[in-house]
């Protein structure tokens, strides 16, 4: 082999190595903590539901991967799987509302919340599948 072919393999190898340490490193990196992590909107849940149910598009691109702080009365209180919770929020009368997923390591702190209760909590946009869903939602005091 010359040593131009040595070359080229051997950076190329350096060039995996390091794309390979920087996926793991981005795979591993914590989540922000988004309860000191300042809110990019405030708003009740139903005004967040209807400006996605009027033009998704658009709510999307303003709405997606942002941290959200919404109020609203919970409705629904679910379990899943994973030891996470799922709060909805959504007015009396209304069939759909806000999703609002929390993670296994934050039921402690919702433990105590009964449907009915207004609450006011943050969380991130996650787009829209009949419910709006915000994910790694916490509470807001």
């Amino acid at each position: 082999m010359s040593q131009r072919v040595k070359l080229i393999l051997a950076g190329i190898v350096i060039v995996g190595v390091i794309g390979m340490i920087s996926g793991i490193y981005m795979y591993n990196k914590p989540h922000a903590d988004l309860t000191s992590q300042e809110a990019d909107f405030v708003m009740p849940s139903s005004r967040l539901f209807s400006e996605f149910e009027a033009d998704e598009n658009s709510a999307m691109e303003k709405y997606a991967n942002k941290v959200i702080e919404i109020s609203g009365k919970v409705q629904e209180i679910t379990t899943t799987g994973e030891g996470g919770t799922v709060l909805v929020l959504r007015g009396d009368e209304d069939m759909f509302g806000v999703n609002c997923a929390f993670e296994a390591q934050d039921a402690a702190a919702i433990e105590d919340l009964q449907t009915g209760q207004e609450i006011t909590l943050r969380g991130l946009c996650a787009g829209m599948l009949m419910d709006v869903n915000l994910s790694r939602c916490v509470l807001v005091d």
